[in-house]
């Protein structure tokens, strides 16, 4: 009620029954108001409250949006980081930096946890999930000072060589007698015995013309090109293979002449099933209770496939790709693949699954 005095908000005397103005002291006794004019004080009430239930609930309203939004925007930040994350630890095992793989592996475990944690707080109102996140969040957040050091420890290794930085080509080992490529190289290895590398960012006609430049470099005995698949020896015995991929990649392997010794026919590792072969040297690569690799020599093309049908007689059962010079068979838990080198030789890989 308004005071007609000074128009303040009076204040009720509910044990004298009156209405008491604080700041001009008049007084306005119940029974002194009409019905109206009482009527219009419970409307205006009605009113104010009315008015100050829109304000309550549009301030709900606009919070519970500000939670929303606020909710939203903090998983789409985790989801980018999880990615980030997710990147960095393929960087860090492809790239041999294991530390730098490691720590970003548990930062992605960690944010997924954390992302897990939230949903489970907005469904279920339950404060405990939501501390539970900003708890892996903070973690997360507080490896990252330990990523920095892991990257500054592994960053200068040699064996963690950036990959798109190309490797020098040997001038000693298996590959120097190989012509130097005019692409990248990459995973370069080399010994007295063996070589390996890729060469990179290549097509067909790269392929085609480092073909020719193996063959004008020795490698031109015996050789056979079949779906970009070429394999040649020179005159020590050297064997080379080259095998285009991607449409964009050359794949490189150099085997040392094998040293043979008299021929004679092991009894282990599955070879007591599979027949003697006729030949008159022998070089036995691995020899174990349950396999064998060696290869045997001088053999013809026309023998290996003999030797085919002697393997079939022995009660084996399998297939020959004559694309790969190859026959894979099996006779129980025996399992035989022979493939012919050179038309004069014959490899055997044989193991015996107990």
């Amino acid at each position: 009620m308004t005071c007609k005095q000074c128009g303040g908000i009076m204040t009720v005397d509910k044990k004298n029954e009156m209405f008491v103005c604080p700041f001009c002291g008049t007084v306005e006794p119940f029974d002194s108001l009409s019905k109206e004019e009482l009527q219009q004080m419970l409307d205006d009430a009605l009113s104010d409250v009315r008015a100050q239930n829109r304000e309550l609930k549009q301030t709900i309203k606009n919070t519970e949006t500000a939670v929303s939004l606020k909710y939203t925007v903090t998983i789409v930040i985790m989801v980018i980081a999880a990615l980030f994350f997710a990147i960095f630890t393929m960087y860090g095992f492809d790239t041999g930096k294991y530390l730098v793989g490691t720590i970003s592996a548990i930062q992605l475990v960690l944010i997924i946890l954390a992302m897990i944690f939230m949903a489970n707080a907005k469904a279920k109102k339950n404060p405990k999930f939501s501390t539970a996140a900003s708890i892996l969040i903070g973690l997360a957040g507080s490896m990252v000072i330990v990523w920095f050091v892991a990257v500054g420890m592994t960053g200068g290794s040699s064996d963690s060589k950036r990959k798109n930085e190309p490797e020098t080509w040997p001038t000693i080992g298996m590959g120097s007698d190989l012509p130097e490529p005019d692409s990248f190289i990459k995973e370069a290895y080399n010994t007295d015995n063996y070589f390996h590398a890729r060469i990179t960012d290549t097509d067909k006609s790269g392929f085609e013309d480092y073909v020719s430049d193996c063959k004008a470099a020795g490698y031109n005995l015996d050789s056979y090109l079949k779906d970009y698949k070429f394999v040649a020896y020179n005159k020590n015995g050297d064997e080379l293979e080259l095998s285009f991929y991607y449409d964009s990649e050359i794949n490189v392997t150099v085997h040392k002449a094998l040293e043979y010794t008299e021929f004679y026919w092991p009894k282990s590792g599955g070879l007591q099933d599979v027949p003697a072969p006729e030949a008159d040297k022998i070089n036995v690569e691995s020899l174990s209770d349950s396999s064998v690799r060696l290869t045997v020599a001088t053999v013809t093309k026309d023998y290996f496939m003999q030797y085919i049908e002697e393997l079939k007689e022995a009660g084996f059962s399998g297939s020959y790709d004559d694309n790969e010079r190859q026959y894979y068979g099996e006779k129980g838990k025996v399992h035989v693949r022979i493939t012919i080198k050179r038309n004069s030789i014959l490899y055997f890989d044989v193991y015996n699954l107990k």
